[in-house]
């Protein structure tokens, strides 16, 4: 049996926050959706058709990116993209924010809506050393996140 103790653990998110944070350097801005409450209007049942998000939050992650994947149909030409985002548990606990399903990532000028977020990247096959969440995202339109006039 290989052993893994707290100390390994803790140098491996040393080595991995250093190399995230202070050799790659790239980051996101995550939009968490609003439920419920939107100013005038209780939605407690989620009918509004608009989406409301809280104040973004940057933190540092990977990013790996598939090719803009660009159709065209009657109504004119639509293009996709699809991304993964890692990030470090440890960034995520000291910004305090858990990112979800329908929250909205911002990078490099684009708006990449949350489709699956996965928790199951741990260190030598342990549950307790989970060391990073990897969000599945597709490309989205700002006119439907509502965050475009933030940005400008």
């Amino acid at each position: 049996m290989i052993f893994l103790s707290e100390r390994d653990s803790t140098f491996f998110q040393g080595i991995n926050n250093e190399i995230i944070n202070n050799v790659i350097e790239t980051s996101i801005n995550i939009f968490k959706l609003v439920i419920g409450n939107h100013g005038d209007s209780e939605d407690i049942y989620g009918e509004n058709v608009d989406k409301f998000y809280k104040t973004g939050v940057i933190i540092n992650c990977l990013i790996l990116r598939e090719d803009l994947n660009t159709t065209t149909s009657t109504f004119g030409t639509n293009t996709t993209q699809f991304a993964k985002f890692a990030i470090n548990r440890n960034q995520i606990k000291e910004k305090n924010i858990y990112p979800e399903v329908g929250d909205i990532c911002e990078w490099n000028g684009l708006f990449f809506e949350i489709n699956n977020v996965n928790e199951n990247q741990y260190i030598m096959g342990r549950p307790e050393y989970n060391h990073s969440i990897i969000i599945n995202a597709h490309s989205t339109n700002v006119s439907n996140t509502n965050l475009g006039e933030r940005n400008q």
